[in-house]
């Protein structure tokens, strides 16, 4: 009995907590139900409407200020201040969040970088390259702070600024080749390289292009799994480069060393099709 008596007291804790779970998820769930209403239409929500759904947002926090749930909802506050264009409001929640999650880098590149996103809205391009170099500068191997120099150099081509643009891919050709030299053989290294191939792809310089990636396919070469980028180098160089031979070396090396992989029966395939004579 006493052993029965404990079994389900067990069942009834692990249940317990998958139901807390469960209800954190359906709370916040509301709350984005919410927020959907601002978000579709913010000129039309009054702003009373603003004040309780931010308030519903605030006490979900309080309530589970170690849910990570409670992160999503802390820059939905700010997002929903941004979209009402009440962007001082936005970064001033941002600000306040550092203190919670000041031991988490990534975290903190998120909040510089939406802090950056609202000046960008604002049409404040200088505050937000300001914001946005901080991150490059303070947080260089989070995800976010190894996207950002791509990310400003995209802006200049979506502002139609191509010679700034071009100086920007530089820049973080450079950035990236720093990051090279200071974790050589690393998984940071190996991204960095990756993020210089795109950076030259995006220059249309596709011979730097593809001598970046064949130093990532030599270094990496029995560490990490290359079929995906020997197969995207080898289109490189039938697309872009016009070298067949190359191509189909890369092709052949790729079914020969990786036999099972999904690239296998495409390599196959385009191997064929190059084989045929030319018409």
């Amino acid at each position: 009995m006493k052993k029965t008596l404990l079994v389900l007291l067990a069942l009834i804790f692990i249940t317990g907590c998958a139901d807390d779970q469960y209800a954190i998820e359906r709370r916040y769930w509301f709350l984005k139900k919410q927020a959907e209403k601002i978000f579709n239409n913010p000129e039309a929500s009054p702003p009373r409407e603003l004040e309780t759904i931010v308030a519903n947002h605030y006490s979900f926090i309080k309530k589970y200020p170690n849910n990570v749930l409670s992160l999503r909802a802390n820059f939905d506050i700010a997002s929903l201040y941004a979209v009402k264009k009440e962007f001082e409001k936005a970064r001033a929640h941002l600000n306040s969040m550092r203190a919670q999650y000041s031991a988490n880098l990534s975290i903190n590149a998120d909040i510089t970088t939406a802090i950056g996103s609202t000046y960008e809205i604002e049409e404040k391009w200088p505050q937000a390259l300001e914001q946005y170099n901080k991150v490059i500068k303070e947080y260089p191997l989070t995800p976010t702070g190894f996207s950002i120099p791509v990310y400003i150099a995209k802006y200049y081509e979506r502002t139609y600024q191509p010679d700034r643009a071009i100086a920007t891919y530089h820049q973080a050709i450079g950035h990236y080749k720093g990051l090279i030299d200071k974790h050589p053989g690393t998984p940071v290294a190996l991204n960095a390289g990756l993020m210089i191939a795109d950076c030259y792809g995006s220059l249309a310089d596709w011979s730097n292009a593809a001598k970046t990636l064949e130093g990532i396919l030599k270094d990496y070469k029995d560490k990490v799994n290359l079929d995906a980028l020997m197969m995207n180098t080898a289109l490189l160089y039938l697309g872009q480069l016009k070298d067949e031979f190359r191509a189909k070396e890369l092709l052949h090396t790729l079914v020969n060393d990786y036999p099972k992989s999904r690239y296998s029966g495409t390599a196959k395939a385009i191997l064929k099709k190059l084989s045929k004579p030319q018409e």
